[in-house]
Parts: structure tokens; sequence; C-alpha cells
């Protein structure tokens, strides 16, 4: 068994497996890949965070009504006759009431532990930037408020754990029209980003939890929704690195 296939075998297994030996046969082979290694411990992550919102959601009023009709009314069909899967009316009804399940699950709980596209876009330009198109700046990055509301910037938050950072550059960029607010950050050779995500139509769920992404090969980013703002990391590295320097306290 390889590393990729250790992994694919992972990804439907339960996050906390017992003793079967063919998932710890796979995790020792998932051990030799790094990066496979830290992508399978993100999924775990992000599967107990969604576990934990899914046991807490719960379908509006008129939903359920809606829902109760239709289980109603195929529990009367199946009174009437017995189920025959080759029943196209039978069919029709099955396929479209697990297609109205799966689009409020959509609705209501958004794309679980995803790192959207969108933001991808944004952490790729901000890689491109260089040190001559950035403002020289001498401040911890959670001390910048004031910098970036003189630069028309509002409601810039860096989460408390990146605020001590010392900042050695500081700009804004837009994507789409809207405003992106960038630090450069010496140590490990980061960029912190911090926008609105809402007008770009990016959702983190849960929020407050760590999604994370490699991209061009080279770079790792992190993002996560906090006070109705993205913060996100990006480091020229592997994902593991990111992993652990987000998991530090």
């Amino acid at each position: 068994m390889s590393p990729k296939s250790a992994r694919q075998f992972l990804a439907i297994q339960p996050p906390d497996p017992a003793d079967a030996r063919e998932i710890s046969r796979a995790l020792g082979t998932l051990a030799k890949s790094p990066v496979l290694q830290a992508e399978y411990e993100a999924q775990v992550a992000q599967d107990r965070a969604a576990g934990a919102i899914l046991a807490d959601v719960g379908v509006p009023s008129g939903v359920a009504a809606s829902l109760g009709e239709q289980v109603a009314d195929i529990s009367a069909a199946r009174s009437k006759r017995r189920f025959n899967p080759r029943d196209p009316a039978m069919l029709a009804v099955a396929i479209g009431f697990l297609l109205l399940v799966a689009v409020l699950a959509w609705h209501f709980l958004g794309r679980v532990g995803v790192f959207p596209e969108e933001a991808l876009t944004i952490a790729a330009e901000g890689a491109k930037l260089r040190s001559e198109q950035f403002e020289v700046v001498e401040d911890k990055a959670g001390d910048l408020e004031d910098w970036f509301v003189l630069k028309g910037f509002d409601r810039f938050h860096v989460p408390a754990k990146f605020a001590n950072y010392q900042a050695a550059g500081a700009r804004i960029f837009k994507i789409e029209n809207r405003p992106v607010a960038v630090l450069a950050i010496p140590e490990n050779y980061m960029f912190f980003l911090i926008f609105d995500p809402a007008p770009l139509g990016i959702e983190i769920r849960p929020e407050g939890s760590w999604q994370f992404t490699e991209f061009d090969y080279k770079y790792a980013a992190a993002i996560r929704e906090e006070k109705g703002m993205c913060f996100m990391v990006v480091i020229k590295g592997p994902v593991k690195d990111l992993i652990r320097l987000v998991g530090k306290p």
C-alpha cells in the first residue's frame, strides 16, 4: 500500500479508528508522506468540527412540515403497494426526497471544511507581491488598525495568536474591486491577508476553524473567519509547516 492509497483508504474511515489491522497499517504507511499525513490530520480536525455543527443543526419548522408531508405520501404509497425500485413513480419520489435533503444540508451548513476557491485566488495574488510594493511599517501586526483606517480600510482584525508578529511592510490591493489588507511578516517569510468575505461570496464553516491548502507547488495557505472578517496566512513551504505554525500556542 502506497501513501496515496493509504490516504484514499483513510478518507472514508472513522477519524478515531479502533484496532482494525488494515487501518493501523494505513496510518503507518501514511506517516511516510508528511504532506499527506498533514492533510489527513487537517481532515480529522475538520470532520470533528463538522460533526459538532451537525449535532446542533435544527430544521426550520416550515421545512420540517414539508418533509413530513413527503414522508406521509411515501408511506401512503407503500401501504397501497410494495416498494419496487424499478417503478418510475416511486423512484422519482425517492430521488426527489434525497435531493431535497441534500439541498437543505448544503444551504444550512455550507461547504464545511473546504478551502474556498475564491480565497485561493486572493492567496495567489498576495504571494506575487514583492518587498518594494509595500510601505515600510515598524509595528506589530495587531497594532496596525489605525494605519489601515487612514488608508481607507475598516474592520482590520488580526487574531490574538498572530497579533504580536512584527510587520515589516503593509499595503492594500483589490480583488474584484474589493480591498484586501496585506502585511509582510519577516518571521517565516509570511504574509497576513485580511478582507471582508461577504462581498466575495466566501464563507468559512464553522466560524473560527482553520482551512488549509497548498498551491503553485511551493506555497501553503490557512484561512479562518473571525468577527465577520477573514484572516489568511500564506507561507512559502509545505502545508505541514503551516499546520504546526497555526497550532502553536
